[in-house]
């Protein structure tokens, strides 16, 4: 298992960011500004000085249908991990439970995973996430440039998971 730190993004990292992939750090900027907002927590895993995964764990679901259904509660979105099989994934989830927990005394945590994403799929039932029965989520967002501009519009039917977070 590759070990990491994971600490949401600082001013910090995207000036250290900038001098190795300045197009990633410039991407990660309006991300950093959401976090500082209040909107959510950018979590990125690092190895060395290298970003090797992140995780967006907005403090809302992304989904009019599932905030309608179950309220609100935290949910991880844009999970990426550049190394796979090497625990990053499973690190980063861990990552955002615990900050879920204990920032914002979450009872529960959600996910979506594409529904042919089977590998994602295993490893959040690994960790103990479970199906709603509400049906198929959709999820739509843009892929930006390095200046910012949108190149392609994402579309994607996913499954809606969510776990109980032990607290205390």
């Amino acid at each position: 298992m590759l070990r990491v730190d994971i600490r949401p993004i600082s001013k910090k990292d995207i000036d250290a960011l900038t001098a190795i992939e300045p197009g990633v750090a410039k991407r990660w900027v309006p991300r950093l500004e959401a976090q500082e907002r209040g909107d959510y927590a950018f979590l990125v895993a690092w190895s060395f000085d290298a970003p090797v995964g992140r995780a967006i764990l907005r403090w809302d679901s992304a989904y009019p249908d599932v905030r309608d259904r179950l309220g609100d509660f935290p949910e991880i979105n844009g999970l990426v991990a550049e190394v796979r099989n090497e625990g990053v994934g499973t690190q980063l989830i861990a990552a955002c439970e615990r900050v879920a927990a204990e920032e914002r005394a979450a009872q529960r945590l959600g996910i979506s995973v594409a529904i042919n994403n089977d590998s994602a799929m295993r490893l959040y039932r690994r960790r103990g996430f479970e199906p709603w029965d509400g049906g198929n989520v959709s999820a739509e967002w843009d892929e930006r440039d390095d200046d910012g501009h949108i190149v392609k519009t994402h579309r994607e039917l996913g499954v809606y998971l969510t776990k109980r977070l032990n607290r205390g």
